[in-house]
């Protein structure tokens, strides 16, 4: 069919309108599929590194879009561009009310203790996360950033005994777990934030693990060192989910804790931190 004049015109007036709307579309997915494969480490620094500049500008103003501050286990209502999901973004965490008596965070033995969490998201619909621990003081002892691999499911972050940072005795810290779903807008994201404190490992722990009567998830959970007893067990059900004691203890640990809703869920190989 011969084309007239004014159809050509047509034709390449439309060409020229839709490569114009599609070149933003193409450069955000090309960017997001940049910083997924870890080819652009710098570019999602300075995606962090802003985002934390723009919430200390904005700390005790009135900003128009205030960052929300999370309850601990999920996050809040929040302005970011992370996918609706059926269940929420998780921090495996034990949550205490009013009425508990109790006043210590969550409690670990290991100087690179490991944090559990479960995803929602798939891994296409994420950019990156980053995690990040300070001190008591608030000064920041480790940041590093991941990628999704095998999500959705329940992963694990553990700090690499190789970055040089370890928690002491005795001493409170602070956890910052985010996830980042628009590259191009750093304050797009969704994050969980927590404590955590390493105590010393007891006489009296110390012997019922020496003695072997029970399986250390077991004695850990009785001591209440929550981060041990979790990834003891988690750690063991991802490496055979058929085992039915296995299973059984994961499930009663997790709906104690009024997180029953993730008994189902898989536990992952996912995440390793990559420091910034």
């Amino acid at each position: 069919m011969k084309l007239s004049a004014n159809h050509k015109l047509q034709l390449t007036a439309l060409s020229i309108f839709v490569l114009s709307f599609s070149q933003p579309l193409l450069a955000y997915a090309g960017e997001a599929n940049q910083l997924r494969q870890g080819l652009s480490k710098n570019l999602i620094e300075f995606i962090f590194n802003r985002n934390s500049e723009e919430e200390s500008a904005n700390d005790g103003s009135d900003s128009e879009r205030p960052r929300r501050r999370p309850t601990g286990r999920t996050p809040g209502a929040d302005r970011d561009d992370c996918p609706a999901t059926a269940l929420p973004l998780t921090a495996l965490i034990p949550v205490y009310d009013d009425h508990d008596d109790y006043d210590e965070p969550p409690l670990t033995i290991s100087e690179h203790p490991t944090f559990w969490f479960y995803i929602p998201h798939q891994p296409e619909e994420i950019v990156a996360g980053e995690f990040v621990y300070t001190n008591q003081n608030g000064e920041q002892l480790y940041r590093g950033f991941f990628e999704l691999e095998n999500t959705p499911g329940i992963v694990n972050i553990t700090i690499p005994p190789e970055s040089g940072t370890s928690l002491s005795v005795d001493h409170d810290y602070r956890w910052v777990f985010k996830l980042l779903c628009n590259p191009r807008d750093p304050s797009s994201y969704v994050f969980l934030e927590g404590d955590i404190k390493r105590v010393d490992i007891e006489e009296e722990l110390m012997t019922e693990l020496n003695s072997q009567e029970d399986e250390d998830y077991i004695v850990y959970a009785r001591h209440g060192i929550w981060h041990d007893a979790l990834t003891s067990l988690g750690s063991r059900l991802r490496a055979d989910e058929t085992e039915e004691v296995i299973q059984d203890n994961w499930r009663k640990i997790l709906e104690d804790h009024d997180l029953g809703h993730l008994t189902d869920e898989p536990v992952l190989e996912c995440c390793t931190p990559e420091q910034l």
